[in-house]
């Protein structure tokens, strides 16, 4: 899934069975072992900083450029705002799906109404004309 090589013999690795690194740099050896969400990438400079990029955000040993850490704020902001607009819309779509077959249930129910209706109005009528013509035929004897 992810593996990141590192400066001085350093790495990152992550795969379906777990995770495993070698770092000397105490802090991010620190966050390493303290985090909980999925890491997709791991970068060092050869100075020794670091940036920790996760799936709703990033972390930084500090140093970064400031034009590289301003961008990085307005990805995973604007990131995190289209997953909340997805998952509002994914809300949204479901309802209309369950509004959706409630009426489709609702129209069947009706239409077997109908029907039913129809096919007991039918048997009246049929009734009525067997009945019409046994009178007309009982009138005529």
């Amino acid at each position: 899934k992810n593996c990141s090589l590192l400066p001085d013999g350093e790495y990152y690795y992550e795969d379906d069975y777990g995770v495993k690194w070698y770092t000397e740099i105490k802090d991010l050896d620190k966050l390493l072992r303290s985090r909980k969400g999925s890491i997709e990438s791991v970068h060092v400079s050869r100075d020794g900083r670091w940036v920790l990029l996760f799936t709703d955000g990033f972390e930084t040993s500090g140093g970064l450029p400031e034009d590289l850490r301003r961008a990085l704020a307005y990805y995973y902001r604007r990131a995190n705002e289209m997953v909340r607009h997805n998952i509002t819309v994914c809300a949204a779509y479901k309802e209309i799906m369950l509004v959706q077959k409630q009426l489709m249930m609702q129209q069947a129910a009706l239409a077997e109404e109908k029907a039913l209706a129809l096919k007991g109005s039918n048997n009246e009528s049929a009734n009525e004309s067997e009945k019409g013509a046994k009178q007309g035929s009982a009138q005529k004897e």
